[in-house]
């Protein structure tokens, strides 16, 4: 996790995302204001329908959590392809560690 963001965002992501992140997710990315949170994830090829129904959910939490301070959420499951780039929104939530 990200240690920049407020302490709210923080802590709910913390609990949302215990145990959600599959192999196949690369990255989760958002950015937020008090009118929006963009969850984008990014995954591999391989991941299924249920990789993406985790992550869903996570937001979903987050969204109980956050609902009076971010007024709506918008959940973006990408997959990529070997080689292409992760784009970055405001912050990045988890990065999956190549080494």
């Amino acid at each position: 996790m990200i240690s920049d963001l407020p302490e709210f965002i923080d802590f709910s992501a913390k609990r949302a995302l215990s145990d959600t992140i599959t192999p196949y997710v690369l990255g989760i990315t958002i950015s937020y204001n008090k009118d929006l949170m963009v969850f984008r994830v990014y995954f591999e090829p391989e991941a299924t329908d249920e990789d993406k129904e985790l992550l869903d959910d996570a937001m979903g939490e987050m969204a109980a959590d956050l609902w009076q301070e971010i007024a709506f959420f918008e959940y973006q499951p990408i997959v990529i392809e070997s080689g292409e780039k992760m784009e970055p929104l405001m912050e990045w939530l988890y990065v999956r560690d190549k080494t």
